[in-house]
């Protein structure tokens, strides 16, 4: 015993080095996972989320000013000392656009015809009535960004809910976890969504107490029908050990480790991180077949299926979450998705019959604002 003396006073201070390295948090949540809440009949809906649009809302901004944006698509060109909206050429029809049409936009299915020279609008300004028109149609083709208190009276009383509604899917945003490797929290993590253009972004990074810190990288583009990875990649320590490389022309899916594998791709294949963007921009729809999901190291092919609605909480108060389930011969993957801030995933698990590691979010932030963050946890009378 004496000898293992020297041995467990190390691991002690190096627990104590480690919990002073994450800050303050480790100390406000117990080192167990929180109790399992029941699942109900679903209810919340998981709307199909519209991609942010910028060029739309500074159109809408503007009407009031100018009736530039609310032409037809024969506009005059637009002088040189414009707004910010000349920096993006490809989106000047957005504005206008449904948002299905938006979508598609982005990354076309097969390449577009060559556009001929806008003919010059009429120097005529048009009349009010027809300002007002054009306004009420813009409005029309984006239904989820209208009205705003609607969407708040949709949620229950007594859930938590942003300050303002979120009536579109962020261009970018930080979600930043708890992470339990069976019922003890090891460490803590963050998952960023970038999405510029026609380009998606989601990069995961965990650091646990012990152990090697864990990088995932996501990249692809954003089709009408939601996220099309294009390569994935699992880092140890900067040191990359699995890959993944989708090749739509080929239809095959590169992967491995340290022995290069393939399979056929197939469609709508994900990585197992782009999927949880996938569910929250697609909401309920989950389609019929089962989906594709590599890990870098594995391919699977899951059915997903909305298992039901619970309470994320947070002892400060109940947030809504609908609990899409991937799960086959033993495997389980969760994603709870929080309706009211954009379907994004506040809890992630993925578990088999030897193991589990899951994410817990104590803090959202959106377009570099925090939107929801954890409280610390009050002390009780018998705590020191």
């Amino acid at each position: 015993m004496r000898a293992l003396r020297p041995l467990l006073l190390a691991l002690a201070l190096s627990l104590f080095v480690h919990l002073l390295l994450l800050g303050h948090e480790a100390w406000q949540l117990p080192l167990a996972v929180p109790q399992e809440q029941a699942l109900r009949p679903l209810t919340a809906t998981l709307k199909k989320m519209q991609l942010a649009d910028s060029d739309a809302q500074q159109a809408q901004a503007s009407a009031a000013k100018t009736t530039a944006a609310l032409a037809p698509r024969k506009s005059a060109p637009k002088p040189a000392h414009s707004t910010t909206q000349d920096a993006k050429p490809d989106n000047k029809k957005a504005a206008s656009a449904p948002a299905a049409q938006q979508l598609q936009a982005l990354v076309p299915d097969e390449p577009s015809a060559p556009k001929k020279p806008a003919k010059p609008a009429s120097p005529a300004q048009p009349r009010l009535a027809e300002t007002l028109a054009a306004l009420d149609k813009l409005n029309a083709s984006a239904p989820e960004a209208s009205a705003p208190q609607a969407a708040k009276q949709e949620a229950p009383a007594g859930y938590m809910q942003p300050q303002n509604a979120i009536t579109r899917f962020p261009d970018q945003a930080t979600l930043y976890y708890h992470a339990y490797y069976g019922a003890a929290m090891v460490g803590g993590g963050q998952i960023v969504w970038q999405r510029t253009g026609a380009n998606y972004r989601i990069e995961a990074r965990i650091k646990g107490l012990f152990g090697p810190a864990l990088r995932y990288l996501s990249e692809g583009r954003v089709s009408k029908k939601g996220l099309r990875p294009d390569s994935y990649q699992a880092f140890r320590n900067d040191t990359l050990r699995e890959h993944a490389r989708f090749d739509y022309d080929a239809q095959r899916l590169d992967y491995g480790d340290k022995e290069a594998k393939s399979t056929q791709l197939e469609k709508g294949a994900q990585d197992v991180l782009s999927l949880a963007f996938q569910l929250a921009l697609n909401g309920a729809d989950l389609g019929d077949m089962p989906t594709q999901i590599t890990t870098g190291k594995k391919v699977y092919s899951y059915p997903l299926k909305a298992a039901g609605e619970t309470d994320y909480d947070t002892d400060e108060g109940r947030m809504r979450v609908a609990l899409v389930r991937a799960s086959k011969d033993g495997d389980v993957n969760e994603y709870w998705l929080a309706p009211d801030f954009a379907n994004l995933p506040v809890r992630i698990l993925r578990a088999d019959r030897d193991k589990s590691l899951e994410l817990r979010a104590y803090q959202i932030d959106i377009d570099g604002s925090a939107i929801w963050k954890l409280p610390p946890r009050k002390m009780r009378k018998n705590e020191n």
